[in-house]
C-alpha cells in the first residue's frame, strides 16, 4: 500500500490527516491510521470513503478486521483486504 505525502486532505469541507502506521516486523502492511476526522463523521462515511476508487483510489476493506474508530478523537485504523494493488493517493 502506498500513501503519498499530500495529507492533510479536504473532504466534505473537513480536514483529514492520513498517516501510515509505523512499520514493525509483525505489523500488517494493509493497515492505515487516519487522524483528524470530525467527531460528527460516522463509521459508514469513513468506510465508504476508503473503499471508493473514485475518491481516493481505495480498495476493499478486510472483512475479518473491522475499522477501529474512536469517533471522539477522530482517529480510525483502516485495514484493506489486499495489500497488492491498493494505493491511496491523498
Amino acid at each position: 500500500m502506498e500513501v503519498t505525502s499530500r495529507s492533510p486532505i479536504k473532504y466534505k469541507g473537513k480536514t483529514i490527516l492520513v498517516e501510515p502506521i509505523p512499520v514493525e516486523p509483525e505489523a500488517d502492511p494493509r493497515r492505515l491510521e487516519v487522524c483528524g476526522l470530525n467527531p460528527a463523521t460516522d463509521i459508514d462515511t469513513v468506510e465508504m470513503f476508503f473503499e471508493s476508487k473514485r475518491k481516493c483510489d481505495g480498495g476493499d476493506l478486510a472483512k475479518d478486521m473491522p475499522i477501529e474508530y474512536d469517533q471522539g478523537s477522530g482517529r480510525a485504523v483502516i485495514t484493506f483486504a489486499d495489500e497488492a494493488g491498493t494505493c491511496i493517493y491523498i
